[in-house]
C-alpha cells in the first residue's frame, strides 16, 4: 500500500511539473493572457517562463514625443522562443522625425530554472540601425536594458531609461528587489547625443554595442525576475530602428542531492557504528563473574 501511495504521489508531481506548455512563437498578447498568470517552458522543461506572476504588470508600451506608429501595441509584437531565451520582434520598431519622436517597450517576466541555476544572460538588439539624417545634423538612438533581480522579485518598475549603464551590480533594494539587482545595457547611436541627454537623462553611452553579456556569478540562482526595456529616439531628422530585442540564457549544472543508495549506505554505516560502540560500553560496564578456588 505504501508503494502504491508513493507511486501515485510521484505521478502527480510529475504531471504538475510538466503542466506548463512549451513556449511557442505567438503574439505578445498570448503571453500577457489578459493580465492572468501564464507560464511556458523551454529546453525540454528545464526553464519555466512566467508572466503576470506578481503584482507588477508584465508589459508597458508607450509612444512618446510625437511618435504616431503602433509598434508599442502588444498585438504587433511577436514573441519568439529560443534555446534558451525570448525575442520580442516587430517590423514597426522604428522612429524617424523632423523634430523629436520616441517609443518605449517594457516587458516583465519571471524565470524558474528548477534545479538548474542561471549563470549568464545575453541582451541584444536585433538588426539595429541608426542614422543622423541626410544632413548629418540629427540624432538617432536605439537602447536596450535588462534588469535582473537574483533570487527575489521586483516590487516597482523603472520610470524611463535607467541612467546607470554600467553593466554589473546595482545592489540590493534597487526597484524593490529583495535579492541582488544586476543590469546590462546595449545601445547604438548616430549623431550628437547631447541633443537628447537632457530629455532622457542619459550618461555617456560611448563604447556600448548592440549586445551586452551579464555574468550572474557569484549570484547564481535558480529563480530570476526580469525587466527588459527598449527605447528608440529620433531627433531633427535622425532615425533609429531594429527588428526586436531579446535575450539568451545559460543554465548551469543542476543542484544535486545524494543518491538514495548512497544515503542509505551512510545511514546503515552510522547505525552499525553506534551499535558497536553501545556493545563495547555495555560489556565494560557489566560486572564480571569471579571464580574462586
Amino acid at each position: 500500500m505504501k508503494f502504491i501511495t508513493f507511486s501515485a504521489a510521484f505521478l502527480l508531481a510529475a504531471s504538475l511539473a510538466h503542466g506548463a506548455p512549451i513556449c511557442v512563437n505567438a503574439p505578445l498578447t498570448t503571453y500577457l493572457n489578459s493580465g492572468n498568470p501564464f507560464s511556458c517552458t523551454e529546453g525540454g522543461g528545464s526553464l519555466t517562463v512566467k508572466f503576470n506572476s506578481d503584482v507588477l504588470p508584465s508589459y508597458v508600451g508607450l509612444n512618446l514625443l510625437g511618435s504616431n506608429n503602433s509598434s508599442a501595441n502588444p498585438a504587433n509584437i511577436n514573441v519568439v522562443p529560443g534555446n534558451l531565451g525570448l525575442q520580442f520582434n516587430s517590423i514597426d520598431f522604428s522612429e524617424s522625425s523632423t523634430l523629436l519622436s520616441s517609443q518605449a517597450e517594457l516587458v516583465h517576466f519571471f524565470l524558474d530554472g528548477g534545479a538548474n541555476p542561471l549563470t549568464q544572460t545575453t541582451l541584444s538588439l536585433n538588426s539595429v540601425a541608426t542614422s543622423a539624417g541626410a544632413l548629418g545634423l540629427g540624432t538617432g538612438l536605439a537602447i536596450g536594458q535588462e534588469l535582473l533581480c537574483i533570487g527575489g522579485h521586483f516590487t516597482s518598475l523603472p520610470v524611463g531609461i535607467v541612467t546607470s549603464v554600467a553593466n554589473g551590480v546595482l545592489g540590493s533594494g534597487a526597484f524593490g528587489c529583495n535579492g541582488t539587482t544586476l543590469i546590462g545595457t546595449a545601445a547604438v547611436s548616430s549623431g550628437p547625443l547631447n541633443a537628447i541627454t537632457g530629455v532622457l537623462a542619459l550618461p555617456n553611452l560611448g563604447g556600448l554595442s548592440d549586445q551586452a553579456l551579464i555574468q550572474l556569478s557569484p549570484y547564481n540562482s535558480t529563480q530570476i525576475d526580469v525587466i527588459k526595456l527598449q527605447a528608440l529616439v529620433s531627433v531633427l531628422g535622425g532615425s533609429a530602428s531594429d527588428t526586436g530585442f531579446g535575450n539568451t540564457y545559460t543554465l548551469g549544472s543542476p543542484v544535486t542531492t545524494p543518491e538514495p543508495s548512497t544515503a542509505l549506505l551512510f545511514f546503515g554505516a552510522g547505525i552499525m557504528l553506534v551499535g558497536c560502540r553501545w556493545l563495547r560500553s555495555s560489556r565494560s560496564s557489566t560486572p564480571q563473574a569471579v571464580t574462586t578456588h
